[in-house]
C-alpha cells in the first residue's frame, strides 16, 4: 500500500484504537437530519470486532502529519448468490471526504487499495450504493436494480383492518435466537423470485438479532410471525420512519398462502403503529409518524403479486453499482448457472462457439452437447470481429440479468451481434428481477 500521498497526508490501514476518531467523523461526514448518531453507531458496529465479516482492518485512513482525518472508506466482505452459486463479494462503503480536501484523488487512491484488498479475499465481484456518476470513475456500471417499492395505503377502499385482534389467525413477537433456523428457511422463500441475493449465515443472523447497536442505521425490527399455538410460519422485518413503516423482508413457509400471510401482516403493523403512536404522543422531538405502509421488495415478489390491486404503483428503483474485473474467471464460477439455463431452453444440446467482444477484452465460449467446456480468448484483425460486440458496462448488466441484449442494443448501437448470438444471449444471461439486501 502506498502509505505517502500528497500534501503531507498518510494512508493506513485502520486499528481498533482508530473506532472513536473515525465513527465521529464518518457521523460528520455522513449523517442527514434526523439521523444523529446513526453513522456513527454503524460505523463503531463495523470496527469494533463483533461484526461477523468486517473489523477494523477492513477500514482505510486519510489523515494529516497531525493525525487529523480527512477522507476514510471500508470494505465490506459477504457472500452473494448468482442463482444457487455462491460468489466472495467485496462491498466498498462509508466513501467520505472532509469538503476541503475533495477532488485531490484521495478516494481514488483509497480504492486501489480496496479493490486490492478484495482480490486477496477471492472476491470476483464488488458492488456498491452510491450517488449517480461518481463510481464509474472507479470501473464500476451501473448493473442490478436497488429500490423499488409499492404503497399500502390503509384509507383506500378495501385495505382498511377489518379483523380483531381477537380474532386473527396469527400473531406475531419479536425474533431470538432460537428462531434462526426458521429465519433461514423463510428467508430463501423471501428471495427465491430474486436471481441475485445475498447469503446470511447463521453467525450473521445472530448479529442481526443481537450485536447491533440499537442506534444503528441499519437496525431493523425482525419479528417471528405464528399461528396462534403452532409453530412460525414466516417473519418480516421493518424499520419506522417519519415517512410510514418500511417493510423490507417478508417471506412465509411454503404452502402458506402468501395472500393470507401478507394481509395479516397488514393489519398488525397498523394496530403496532396505531399504539406506538398513542403511546409515543408527538412533539418536536418526536416528529408526527405517517401511517403508511411501505413495501420495499424491488420490482417483484410475491406479497405484491398476493396483493394485487391492493398494493398502489410500482416505483421506479435506482441501481447497485456493480464491478467484475476478471469476466472470463466469473462466467467459469457460475457455469453451472449458464449450463441449466442452455438445457432448458430452445438451444439444449448445443454445440458450438460464441465469440464475445467487449473491444477491449475478446471471450470465447466453447459449447460441447450443451455443456461449456473452455472459456477463453480470441483474436480478431477488425474491431468487431466476434458473433457480438458489447462494451464492458453493457455486458456486465447483460450478466446480471439487469437488461436484455435487445434493449441493450436499441439504446446502444455498440452492441449487436449475429442472429444466434442474440438468442443466446437470452438464454444464457435472461432479464431477471434482483433486490439484494446486501450485508452492512
Amino acid at each position: 500500500m502506498k502509505s505517502e500521498l500528497q500534501n503531507g497526508l498518510r494512508l493506513r490501514i485502520a486499528t481498533p484504537s482508530d473506532i472513536e476518531a473515525v465513527a465521529a467523523f464518518n457521523g460528520r461526514i455522513h449523517e442527514e437530519p434526523g439521523e444523529e448518531g446513526k453513522i456513527v453507531a454503524w460505523t463503531a458496529d463495523l470496527m469494533g470486532g463483533s461484526h461477523p465479516t468486517t473489523k477494523a482492518k477492513d477500514f482505510l485512513i486519510v489523515e494529516t502529519e497531525a493525525g487529523e482525518i480527512v477522507s476514510s472508506t471500508c470494505l465490506v466482505p459477504q457472500v452473494w448468490r448468482y442463482e444457487d452459486v455462491e460468489i466472495n463479494v467485496g462491498r466498498p462503503e462509508l466513501v467520505g471526504t472532509d469538503e476541503a480536501w475533495r477532488k485531490k484523488g484521495l478516494v481514488r487512491e483509497q480504492f486501489k487499495v480496496l479493490h486490492e484488498m478484495s482480490a486477496r479475499n477471492g472476491d470476483l465481484m464488488q458492488v456498491i450504493t452510491g450517488i449517480p456518476w461518481y463510481y464509474r470513475l472507479f470501473g464500476y456500471s451501473h448493473a442490478l436494480d436497488l429500490g423499488g417499492s409499492r404503497l399500502f395505503d390503509w384509507n383506500r377502499p378495501g385495505n382498511s383492518p377489518k379483523v380483531a385482534a381477537e380474532d386473527e389467525k396469527f400473531e406475531w413477537r419479536p425474533a431470538t435466537e432460537a428462531d434462526i433456523p426458521y429465519l433461514q428457511e423463510f428467508y430463501g422463500q423471501h428471495c427465491k423470485d430474486y436471481m441475485l441475493n445475498s447469503v446470511r449465515s447463521a453467525e450473521l443472523w445472530r448479529f442481526e438479532l443481537t450485536g447491533r447497536s440499537e442506534n444503528s442505521i441499519y437496525n431493523k425490527n425482525y419479528w417471528i410471525i405464528s399461528r396462534k399455538n403452532g409453530p412460525p410460519v414466516g417473519y418480516l422485518t421493518y424499520v419506522i420512519w417519519p415517512v410510514g413503516v418500511t417493510v423490507n423482508e417478508l417471506g412465509c413457509a411454503a404452502g402458506q398462502s402468501v395472500r393470507e400471510f401478507g394481509l395479516y401482516v397488514t393489519r398488525a403493523i397498523h394496530r403496532h403503529i396505531s399504539q406506538q403512536i398513542e403511546e409515543s404522543g408527538e412533539s418536536e422531538s418526536k416528529p408526527k409518524i405517517n401511517k403508511r405502509l411501505i413495501l420495499y421488495f424491488g420490482q417483484n415478489h410475491a406479497l405484491y403479486h398476493a396483493l394485487g390491486s391492493q398494493a398502489g404503483k410500482q416505483t421506479a428503483s435506482y441501481a447497485w453499482y456493480i464491478r467484475i474485473p476478471d469476466i472470463p474467471s466469473f462466467l467459469r464460477k457460475i457455469r453451472p448457472v449458464l449450463e441449466r439455463r442452455l438445457a432448458n431452453s430452445v438451444m439444449v444440446g448445443h454445440s458450438g462457439t460464441l465469440k464475445i467482444n467487449l473491444y477491449e477484452e475478446r471471450i470465447e465460449l466453447v459449447f460441447e452437447n450443451g455443456k461449456i467446456t473452455e472459456i477463453r480468448p480470441f483474436e480478431t484483425k477488425i474491431l468487431q470481429g466476434g458473433d457480438m460486440v458489447c462494451t464492458r458496462p453493457e455486458f456486465i448488466q447483460l450478466i446480471c440479468c439487469h437488461r436484455s441484449f435487445k434493449e441493450l442494443n436499441h439504446t446502444h448501437v455498440d452492441c449487436n451481434g449475429n442472429a444466434e448470438a442474440f438468442i443466446l444471449m437470452d438464454i444464457l444471461f435472461p432479464k431477471k428481477a434482483s433486490h439484494p439486501m446486501g450485508i452492512t
